[in-house]
């Protein structure tokens, strides 16, 4: 991928849309200078003509780019799915659904909210095992 694509995927994503060429360009400056040059000694990836590729080291720092909670599902993923079940749990209570109505809504609601509680922690507890470590170190 030319450096420059990479520049304008990254500002987008920094932006949250279409970036202002001032961003644009921080983030080409920020690329050429600091993080392509760290990446290639790092041997992650390989940076020649304008061109950057990703190199097998690489495939190692994507579990570290998108953290995961279980079965291969992200944090945000297993929040998002939270939220929706407690929603529909209350709002099928509501609305008299068989079996879930059997339960106040507000359980409903404080289950799912000490769900959020605990996936929280689990959330820290996983991030301060997790250990970044030199993709050159073969230990």
């Amino acid at each position: 991928m030319p450096v420059g694509e990479l520049a304008d995927a990254v500002a987008a994503v920094e932006a949250g849309g279409e970036p202002p060429g001032s961003l644009r360009d921080s983030v080409y400056n920020s690329l050429r200078q600091t993080h392509l040059p760290r990446l290639t000694d790092l041997g992650l990836v390989a940076h020649e003509d304008g061109v950057v590729r990703p190199l097998a080291a690489s495939r190692h720092v994507a579990r570290y780019a998108t953290p995961v909670a279980l079965f291969g599902v992200s944090w945000a993923e297993l929040y998002r799915a939270l939220g929706i079940l407690g929603l529909c749990l209350v709002v099928a209570t509501l609305a008299g659904a068989p079996l879930v109505d059997a339960v106040d809504p507000l359980v409903w609601a404080t289950a799912t909210l000490a769900a959020f509680a605990v996936t929280s922690g689990c959330q820290l507890w996983a991030a301060r095992r997790v250990r970044v470590r030199d993709p050159r170190d073969r230990r």
